[in-house]
């Protein structure tokens, strides 16, 4: 799936349910629009933000990697403990 076709469908169910909700008498539609506008604004500083840090992201052996997290590795607990 693409991502612009993923985004195009939660898009669309967020104005179903702000639609639903406006039907329904919940909230005013300018409030429905005022809180989809706010979405907005903050998905694309996050977006802005991860744009900025494309260079910053490295690959396991350190090396720059743009396009790829590079995801600390995470010792998992094995159930033993070697206190005693």
């Amino acid at each position: 799936m693409s991502v612009i076709l993923a985004f195009a469908a939660a898009a669309g169910g967020l104005a179903l349910e702000a639609a639903s909700r406006v039907y329904l008498g919940y909230h005013w539609f300018t409030d429905t629009l005022a809180s989809a506008s706010i979405s907005v604004v903050l998905l694309a500083v996050v977006i802005m933000l991860d744009i900025s840090r494309g260079g910053q992201r490295q690959n396991s052996e350190g090396s720059p990697n743009p396009g790829t997290v590079a995801y600390p590795q995470i010792k998992r607990d094995t159930g033993k403990d070697n206190h005693g």
